[in-house]
């Protein structure tokens, strides 16, 4: 099985309350021994006076962004996921059980906020409200801080010092399908899926790197490394690494550590994410019912996040859609999902190409539906910047054929 990036497309028909929110490609630092998430911009230069919950986050294990562009994290201390804004104030809370021991978090490729509770061994689901979803049972054992991350075919990936090996379960049922590395790994911890698809497993003091077939290939090591936690991609193509021991962010470059984010600022990082890209869109195309004549869909209230260094793509409607004729109908469902997708650069990331086939999810049971998306955009001062982009969208369902263009518009601040 070939081990490929994530990537979802989640049509919303709810709207949210707008707050700031971090520029993209900003990284995101949560320090377990100050309960702050620290906010670092291009070259690690920190961001502004004040880091993320300065007062509210306890013990924080992990961190990440919805498709919303906000600030989740698993809030250890107070049992609890925070959900922040760009100013560190805090916009919602999903309560979780007193007893939990929250870990890690990720938003998986059915759009929900997946949280691993291994006090009662389970995996946790929210949608972006906050309203719990169906939990999923894992194997009992101690998981690590930003230990949970999802393979391109959707099956869940799970840090397991138990066994030293990644599990990988199904996200049906929670069963173990296999375990990646067994045999190899020492105590893994942080999971990152790479841009080629490798998957990156923090140790102690290494980061061991995963064929398609679960096999550790290369390990990554360097004389600094102290007490490695989470990682996570940048939209530079380096790997970010937060190391709890030498109170840092290793960066590091084909696999060589080239720079160091943090230092003095930082006090046990454990966990790294990325702001999204988020930019408007537009979707116009026709719709066609048997034995009705074709009709005009357009709909112009759509933002597009992409989630730097993953290869995630969401796509969210910003407004109620009630019209029969509009996308409520066409896609029937909340949220559409996209496995599978990959990313192409051309002439030094001056180009990249998104495109993929629906294979699962709640709207799966209406028809399937295929989306090819070119963003073209330049690399500034190490961050990928998108400048615009067009697709095609074609959708068979229960409503019809549905096929659109799609036309990136100004970016989203």
């Amino acid at each position: 099985m070939r081990l490929l990036p994530v990537a979802c497309l989640c049509v919303s028909l709810l709207p949210r309350a707008e707050a700031q929110l971090l520029q993209a490609g900003r990284l995101a630092v949560g320090c377990d021994g100050d309960g702050k998430v620290h906010v670092f911009g291009s070259g690690g230069n920190p961001q502004g006076q004040a880091p993320l919950a300065p007062a509210v986050a306890q013990q924080p294990s992990d961190v990440a962004f919805g498709p919303d562009g906000r600030v989740y994290v698993v809030s250890s201390g107070t049992h609890e996921v925070l959900v922040l804004d760009s100013e560190g104030g805090q916009l919602d809370a999903f309560p979780l059980a007193g007893d939990s021991a929250a870990d890690a978090l990720a938003f998986g490729p059915d759009g929900l906020l997946w949280v691993l509770d291994d006090g009662h061994d389970e995996l946790l689901r929210f949608d972006t409200a906050g309203i719990p979803k169906a939990s999923l049972p894992v194997p009992p054992g101690s998981y690590p801080e930003a230990g949970l991350a999802f393979g391109a075919d959707g099956r869940v990936l799970l840090a397991s010092p138990a066994t030293d090996s990644v599990l990988e379960l199904d996200p049906a049922t929670g069963a173990v399908i296999r375990e990646l590395g067994a045999g190899e790994l020492d105590a893994p911890r942080g999971l990152a899926v790479a841009p080629d698809g490798r998957l990156h497993v923090c140790e102690a003091i290494a980061v061991a790197v995963l064929d398609a077939d679960g096999d550790v290939v290369e390990t990554l090591g360097d004389a600094s490394f102290e007490d490695l936690r989470g990682l996570a991609f940048g939209p530079d193509g380096k790997l970010y690494v937060a190391d709890a021991g030498a109170d840092k962010v290793h960066v590091l470059t084909d696999g060589q550590v080239t720079d160091h984010v943090g230092g003095a600022t930082l006090e046990d990082p454990v966990c790294v994410a990325f702001a999204p890209h988020r930019f408007k869109a537009t979707l116009k195309g026709t719709l066609a019912r048997a034995g009705q004549a074709l009709s005009k869909v357009k709909e112009t209230s759509v933002v597009i996040t992409l989630l730097p260094g993953s290869r995630t793509m969401m796509v969210a409607l910003t407004d109620d859609v009630t019209e029969d004729s509009d996308l409520s109908s066409v896609f029937g469902a909340t949220f559409l999902v996209f496995r599978g997708f990959e990313a192409a650069e051309d002439d030094g990331a001056k180009v990249r190409l998104w495109q993929g086939t629906q294979v699962a999810g709640p709207a799966a049971a209406a028809g399937l539906a295929s989306l090819s998306l070119q963003v073209n955009g330049s690399m500034k001062q190490g961050q990928f910047v998108p400048k615009n982009g067009k697709g095609t969208l074609l959708r068979n369902g229960a409503a019809g054929v549905y096929s659109a263009t799609v036309k990136l518009g100004k970016a989203v601040k």
